[in-house]
């Protein structure tokens, strides 16, 4: 009977706190701006090339309800297509502390979507699957950057997004040019519009804070987090217990047993394990002594 009520715990703690998958849309309105340098929009064509870089903040995610998770899909709310199509279109993402694009963010992206050609022509919100997931920690703010190749020709019209309707000073930035892609170039125009962006997350959590869903009695800590190589886990007993340690995925599914049920004695205890085999993505760390346990969110990307 015990072990029945253990898993319905179990699947009732995960139900609140992790969700199959979820769209959300950030900034709204009707505002856009011409085709020119300075307009902010990641598929201008004005220059033959471009490099582009906004931040979307923790603030703004989590005020949509997702307090972490995996990115699949992001969109740009397209209002006039491009005249061309962008050849070698590639996104990259990455975490960040900043919440406005005071410096160039181009060290330590993570490449997400490379596209031969990309031509945005209907206008809303065009979906792009990313080629590789990214698990956004729910900690840090968010950077997507944009860059391509160099069109033959320029377009003087078209290439025109939605942005925000709430102009911000250092809201984006961007590098252009005629001559050389863009890509090799670091942003360096601050610019005051954001993009509206749709971002699909295909799992996600809805919990800010697991530590405030569990008690954590036992100071069970994991460092690092995100972590992208190993990863240590530390817990403290108060006297002898029956202990475990797992691994568990989004869904609460076993993905490792770190430590198989055992005796162990008062005082401090440590595991480390490898990850680099794992994919990106959030998962969680399960500390179950005797009939109770600690959860540990973590993030792991490579």
């Amino acid at each position: 009977m015990k072990h029945y009520l253990f898993i319905f715990l179990i699947l009732f703690i995960f139900s609140n706190i992790s969700k199959a998958q979820s769209v959300i849309t950030l900034g709204a309105g009707t505002n856009s701006v011409t085709n020119t340098a300075a307009s902010g929009s990641p598929i201008s064509q004005w220059y033959k090339t471009i490099h582009y870089q906004t931040i979307y903040t923790k603030t703004e995610i989590n005020a949509q309800g997702i307090a972490g998770g995996t990115i699949s899909k992001i969109g740009f709310n397209v209002n006039t297509g491009t005249t061309y199509a962008w050849p070698h279109y590639i996104v990259k993402m990455k975490h960040t502390p900043n919440s406005l694009c005071w410096v160039d963010e181009s060290f330590g992206m993570t490449t997400v979507l490379t596209l031969s050609n990309y031509q945005p022509t209907l206008p809303g919100f065009n979906m792009l699957s990313l080629d590789l997931p990214f698990a956004w920690n729910g900690t840090d703010n968010l950077v997507i950057d944009i860059c391509a190749d160099t069109l033959a020709l320029y377009a003087m019209t078209g290439g025109i997004v939605f942005m925000y309707d709430v102009t911000t000073p250092y809201s984006s930035r961007n590098s252009y040019s005629d001559v050389a892609a863009a890509c090799s170039y670091t942003t360096q125009t601050p610019l005051q519009q954001k993009p509206q962006i749709r971002f699909e997350f295909s799992s996600y959590s809805t919990d800010v804070s697991l530590h405030e869903l569990q008690n954590n009695k036992y100071k069970m800590k994991t460092q690092p987090n995100p972590a992208s190589e190993a990863l240590n886990i530390s817990y403290e007993l108060d006297k002898e217990h029956e202990t475990s340690v797992e691994l568990v995925n989004l869904l609460g599914e076993s993905i490792k047993l770190i430590l198989p049920n055992q005796l162990q004695s008062q005082g401090k205890h440590e595991q480390n394990i490898s990850v680099e085999e794992l994919p990106s993505g959030i998962y969680f760390i399960k500390l179950k002594i005797n009939q109770s346990e600690s959860v540990e969110k973590i993030v792991i990307t490579h």
